[in-house]
């Protein structure tokens, strides 16, 4: 029973500590939903980026690291969605000249209207 336990609470221990948590102390969510308008809200794979990127800053000297920031940002008028939308793409098309993988760099591909 002792080993039971044991296992258990190494495989909890394990699981949780490779969760990441925003400075506000919350579980990073690994996709995160964008209003994004007319052309229909975005996907964004939070987890996929967080992997793919060394550097959290790369993102996050414009957005806070805290739960829901770019939405936050977006609603008090701190940034424009057209921001947002230009660091993504400047990225992504700047990783697509120098011929590595990257995200998409078309409208459609990032923006789904709901049917």
């Amino acid at each position: 029973m002792k080993k039971t336990v044991l296992c258990f609470f190494v495989v909890i221990s394990v699981l949780a500590g490779g969760m990441a948590y925003s400075s506000d102390g919350k579980a990073i969510k690994a996709m995160i939903e964008l209003k994004a308008g007319n052309k229909g809200d975005v996907t964004f794979p939070h987890e996929k980026h967080r992997k793919a990127i060394e550097d959290c800053m790369t993102c996050h000297k414009m957005y806070p690291q805290k739960t829901d920031a770019i939405s936050g940002e977006m609603k008090t008028g701190k940034i424009q969605k057209k921001q947002v939308m230009g660091h993504c793409m400047g990225c992504h098309r700047g990783m697509k000249a120098e011929n590595k993988m990257t995200g998409p760099t078309s409208c459609n591909d990032c923006h789904k209207k709901k049917s």
